[in-house]
């Protein structure tokens, strides 16, 4: 097995194709093609170690054509709407971090699906939230018929691809406002009437919180570091996970309702917060240094105990990570020291859930 995969790491760009089962977009079936899991993602790009051996298997015996991804020309080859499968022992490189990496330049609009032994999931699933990983799936040992396990997960999230990513709406915006910053904030003033507009909003926005969504905390991330590394001006990055909601039943929505509120109360007009995934938050704090950002959360920490109440269980981790500094010179490094700096914070108690990267 191993050696199949080194062979690939030759001929990545030649691709790999396997035997015909009709699972998915490049099998001979046409109605395995149109109904499979696999059927709406463009290319399949392998990230896989050992521990992936039986769907490695299982995609010898498929009708998929799998390409090894090359780790140093991972950002360049991948395009939207790829599969990329993930496993953490990976033997070319660090798999979480090339998953945010692909998550971040492209919007989201690549999926990444993270496959790992049963008994290391509770664990790895929580780091991949964390790098935007769309889903993982765990293998108990001894297990067969992965694959179709795997496409049936895919086809849940078929209705993703097709949308339009939020640089692609950002564009869209500015063509109609034909450029005019004047204009468009007019607009926004006088409420939004457009339906388009409203529909962009509605784009940007977390339903459950009203805070930004993910991607576009992606794209404010880049906006701000290249305004930080261009004036030479300070920028903290705050990640802040509350691992405490995510067994809540009915009173999660209301209780992160209000999170979301001590959040906007507690940071300036400046400051830039979204949420990260389902269960953490990303603050983007321009003209703010690390102590000035764990000054903030230390506020916001006591605003839980008081508005919360000291038993609500909450739990907070939270990742404080400042710029410019040496060794940071893009916002993927940025991004990764802040979940480095989170995952040591996961792993503390009292003060020591907030770490400084």
């Amino acid at each position: 097995m191993r050696s199949r995969t080194r062979s690939w790491r030759s001929t990545w760009g030649l691709g790999v194709k396997l035997a015909s089962s009709g699972l998915g977009r490049h099998g001979e079936s046409e109605e395995g093609s149109r109904e499979g899991g696999f059927a709406r993602f463009g290319r399949i790009w392998l990230a896989l170690g050992p521990s992936a051996g039986p769907l490695e298997q299982e995609l010898l015996a498929s009708g998929l054509s799998a390409r090894e991804l090359p780790l140093e020309k991972a950002s360049e080859i991948c395009q939207e709407g790829d599969l990329i499968l993930l496993s953490p022992d990976w033997e070319e490189g660090n798999a979480f971090l090339l998953a945010s990496r692909l998550k971040s330049r492209f919007f989201g609009e690549v999926f990444c699906v993270l496959v790992c032994p049963q008994k290391d999931y509770p664990f790895v699933e929580q780091i991949a939230r964390f790098c935007m990983v769309d889903f993982s799936l765990g293998i108990e040992e001894g297990e067969v018929e992965v694959l179709p396990r795997l496409a049936k997960m895919l086809s849940k999230i078929r209705g993703a691809l097709g949308r339009k990513g939020t640089e692609e709406l950002l564009a869209e915006m500015e063509s109609r406002m034909e450029g005019d910053f004047w204009t468009l904030a007019e607009r926004v003033k006088e409420g939004l009437s457009s339906e388009k507009e409203m529909s962009f909003l509605e784009k940007v926005a977390d339903p459950d919180t009203g805070l930004f969504s993910g991607p576009y905390m992606a794209f404010k991330l880049e906006e701000e570091f290249k305004r930080t590394l261009r004036f030479r001006s300070p920028l903290s990055v705050v990640l802040l996970d509350l691992p405490g909601v995510r067994d809540m039943g009915e009173e999660r929505g209301p209780l992160l309702g209000r999170v979301a509120g001590i959040f906007l109360n507690e940071c300036r007009d400046i400051d830039v917060v979204g949420r990260y995934d389902s269960d953490s938050f990303l603050f983007l704090l321009p003209q703010t240094g690390a102590s000035g950002a764990k000054i903030l959360v230390s506020r916001i920490l006591e605003t839980f105990d008081k508005e919360l109440g000291p038993d609500h269980g909450l739990n907070p981790a939270i990742a404080i990570v400042a710029v410019p500094r040496t060794g940071v010179s893009k916002k993927d490094e940025l991004l990764d020291l802040a979940r480095l700096t989170l995952m040591r914070a996961w792993s503390g108690t009292g003060e020591g859930r907030v770490q400084i990267g």
